[in-house]
């Protein structure tokens, strides 16, 4: 029996953020833990260590790029998907330089995203990084 998935969401828009939470604990096995901004998305995820962070870049108190090295620094195998509206190649080269593997378009993507939730979730452990362009 497969142990429960730790995701937490990082994403300050309240409309994303309780569409991700719904979608997220429909899924079997996942526990789901979301913060609005950069320093409470920093404590949940000292506190609760989960295995994937769905992240967000822009936040209102600091970009969540800097989020994303902290978590690479501190728990690299830690699975972290950037779901963002700044979808430029140089954004996405520098979350993929960063660490990210996965890279989501927050106006068409949620979808696909949840779908390779799905695919990792299934596979954990064997999945290699999917950059989305």
């Amino acid at each position: 029996m497969r142990a429960r998935v730790q995701v937490l969401v990082v994403e300050d828009s309240p409309i994303v953020r309780e569409r991700l939470i719904q979608k997220l604990s429909q899924m079997k096995d996942v526990d789901v833990t979301a913060s609005g901004d950069f320093k409470t998305g920093l404590d949940s995820f000292t506190k609760k260590l989960p295995e994937m962070v769905i992240l967000d870049i822009q936040l209102p108190d600091r970009s969540g790029l800097d989020l994303l090295d902290t978590i690479k620094k501190d728990r690299p195998g830690t699975v972290v998907a950037i779901f963002t509206n700044h979808i430029s190649d140089r954004i996405r080269k520098q979350s993929m330089a960063k660490g990210a593997d996965f890279f989501f378009d927050k106006s068409t993507d949620m979808e696909t995203m949840f779908a390779a939730i799905l695919r990792w979730k299934t596979t954990r452990g064997t999945m290699q990084r999917e950059i989305q362009f």
